[in-house]
Formats: structure tokens, C-alpha cells, sequence
């Protein structure tokens, strides 16, 4: 018979020889965003050492799933994308911000239904929006985060603390306050135009989810409770972000700063984590760089497939007079901004009009 210290020495050794487990990641993406998924998809398998162990799920609606398996296949034939066709059961928002109607779009939601989508799946998940760019590999962000006894949520925090934010209609709406109130939300509404929450807010764009944990917390339910409130009194402007704070409460394990650094013009500096070691960068805002908005992320063009346009071509979902049409929208859009948004080493967008931003957009041959 073993000894129990050579026993204990053999489970030892067969845990360090067992596999880690997978580590899931997943999309949500409609034909419009489809350019930045893929982009996104291959700064993924650029940035990932191990990425045997990630398996990657992307959330379509059943009208775009077709389409979007054939261009993802087409543009990275390597790696093994599995596409969901999935509709989820909910009442959008009433209102949003001016300029800001992608944030009604369904797919918006999907976050809030992976236990659903990824019945399978047990354990942990990563959700990233399709505007982001891998840098760091997902193995250290998914295996670091949420260990043991934890929050069902981990995510990067908002810059200085920032709390929730709310709609300017709360301050002068007794009713949109009560319904806060009876949730446990207080709004400080000292700054009328600006009232917010004392809720730790945070970016969904790139949350790490422990499915089980969330299944049991039940948060599906309570950001669809928000999301109808917001309905009833119109608490807030800004899509499928904040029912999840409110829902989270606060309630969350705190990411590197790294793990999620926006990036866009009007952007205040880089945080000094997010420009010695990005690990995501999040092309945030609502200019990105396949809409022709004018600016070209030097970083986001880096990791443009060379099939890309050609698949995109290929599955119709491109013309010469869409490709015309954006070119003209840089060139007018560059004149704006030119004077407003100088290049700068802390700002990871590149300005078209310099030499360095015309290279990053000539096109592949």
C-alpha cells in the first residue's frame, strides 16, 4: 500500500501535468461592426501564446450569422471561431444620446445573456466589444481574474474614481428617484445637469464573467429589471453599459488599468500603465476606424488581415461607391480635425494627413 505522502506526492504531480482548462472568449457582432471583429479576432491570435487554449465564441443575430462565419473563415482560415446565432428576449431603450443610436443595437445586450449562449460552458468567460485590440495574452487576464470566493464580475474601473452617471431628467424627476431609491440607489444631484449614482462605474467593453456565479446572482434578471425601469423613467442615455453597473452595484473585482485603455481623440492622456504595457486597448467613442471617421489607429490598421477587403468583397458587403464614400468622409473629416486633435505619443490614434498616418492606410497588394 502507498504511503499518504507518496500519495499526495503523485496528485501533486498529475495536477501539474493535467491541461488548463479553456479559456472562452466572445464577441457580438452584426455585419456593420464586422471589419473591427475580425480585426479584433486576429489581435487576439497575435497577442495569445497558448491560443490552443482559447475557444472563440461570436454572438450574431440569425439574419447576419451566415455571413459573418464566412468572412471570419475567409479572413482568418487558422483559427476556429464558433458563431451563435442568437436573438435575445428584451425591450430596447427608448433614447440614447445624439450620435449615439449604435448603442441601441441588440447585439449591445448579448453580455448580459452568455449563460444562455454558452450553455456548455462552464467556469469563466471573457467578453470583449468588437472595438478592442489585444495586446497582453487573455491567459493572464482570464486566469488572474476572479479566483476563489469572488464577485461574479471583474472589470477595469473608471479613471478617478468616476461614480455612474445618470440622465440630466433624474434631477428634476421625483419618480425617476424614487425608483432609485427603492433599489438602494442614491443619486447626488448637486451638479443638476450631471446627476450621478455613489456606484463605482466601470467600461463593459471588456469584463471577465464567472458563469456560474453570475447564473446565481441572477444578473440577467436585474439588468433586464433596469433596462424597464429606464423604460418606465428614463434613468439613463447610454445603451447596455449602465444596467450592468447598476445591477453589479459596485459589486466587482478590479482589473489592471492596463486590461481596458481607451483610446480615441478627444481622449484625455493615456493612463501611464496603458502606454508602458497595453494589455487591451478599447477604440472607444463612436468614430472607429472602419467608418471612415477621418482617423486611422496606427495599431488597429497593424493588425488588418490581408484578405480582409477581399473576403469583404467577396461576401458583398463592400462596393467601390462604399469604398469612394469613405474615402471623401476622411478627407472632410481630417480638415475638422487637423487643428483640434494634434498626434502625440500618449494618443494612439494616427492622423491621416501625417506620412506616418498616410503608410498605415495604403492598401495591401
Amino acid at each position: 500500500m502507498r504511503s499518504a505522502p507518496f500519495a499526495a506526492l503523485l496528485a501533486a504531480a498529475a495536477a501539474t501535468l493535467s491541461p488548463p482548462p479553456p479559456i472562452h472568449v466572445a464577441f457580438a457582432s452584426d455585419l456593420e461592426v464586422l471589419p473591427g471583429l475580425v480585426v479584433a479576432l486576429a489581435s487576439l491570435a497575435n497577442a495569445t501564446a497558448s491560443i490552443g487554449r482559447v475557444r472563440v465564441h461570436v454572438v450574431s443575430v440569425p439574419a447576419d450569422a451566415a455571413l459573418v462565419r464566412d468572412v471570419v473563415a475567409c479572413a482568418l482560415p487558422t483559427l476556429a471561431v464558433e458563431v451563435h446565432a442568437f436573438e435575445a428576449p428584451l425591450a430596447l431603450p427608448r433614447r440614447t444620446r445624439p450620435g449615439d443610436e449604435r448603442l441601441l443595437a441588440p447585439l449591445n445586450y448579448a453580455r448580459f445573456f452568455l449563460g444562455d449562449v454558452l450553455k456548455d460552458v462552464t467556469g469563466k468567460g471573457l467578453y470583449l466589444d468588437t472595438d478592442t485590440i489585444v495586446h497582453g495574452d487573455v491567459a493572464e487576464l482570464v486566469d488572474g481574474a476572479l479566483a476563489g470566493r469572488a464577485p461574479a464580475v471583474a472589470a477595469v474601473p473608471r479613471g478617478d474614481g468616476r461614480k455612474l452617471r445618470l440622465a440630466p431628467s433624474v434631477t428634476t424627476d421625483p419618480a425617476a428617484r424614487a425608483a432609485l431609491s427603492a433599489r438602494g440607489v442614491s443619486v447626488n444631484t448637486t451638479q443638476r445637469r450631471r446627476p450621478q449614482t455613489f456606484i463605482d462605474d466601470f467600461n463593459a467593453g471588456v469584463v471577465v464573467v464567472d458563469l456560474a456565479e453570475w447564473d446565481a446572482r441572477n444578473l440577467t434578471a436585474a439588468t433586464l429589471e433596469w433596462m424597464a425601469l429606464n423604460l418606465a423613467h428614463g434613468l439613463y442615455t447610454k445603451g447596455s453599459n449602465p444596467p450592468l453597473v447598476l445591477a453589479v452595484a459596485g459589486d466587482f473585482e478590479r482589473l489592471d488599468a492596463r486590461w481596458n485603455c481607451p483610446a480615441r481623440p478627444r481622449s484625455s492622456p493615456l493612463r501611464d500603465a496603458c502606454v508602458a504595457r497595453p494589455g487591451i486597448v478599447h477604440l472607444t467613442g463612436r468614430d472607429k476606424p472602419w467608418l471612415g471617421d477621418g482617423t486611422l489607429d496606427a495599431r488597429w490598421a497593424a493588425q488588418v488581415p490581408e484578405r480582409l477587403e477581399a473576403c469583404l468583397l467577396d461576401a458583398g458587403l463592400d462596393s467601390a461607391a462604399e469604398a469612394a464614400r469613405r474615402r471623401a468622409m476622411r478627407v472632410r473629416a481630417a480638415h475638422r480635425q487637423r487643428a483640434r486633435f494634434p498626434v502625440s505619443d500618449r494618443n494612439l490614434y494616427w492622423a491621416p494627413w501625417t506620412a506616418a498616418g498616410r503608410a498605415s492606410r495604403r492598401p495591401r497588394r
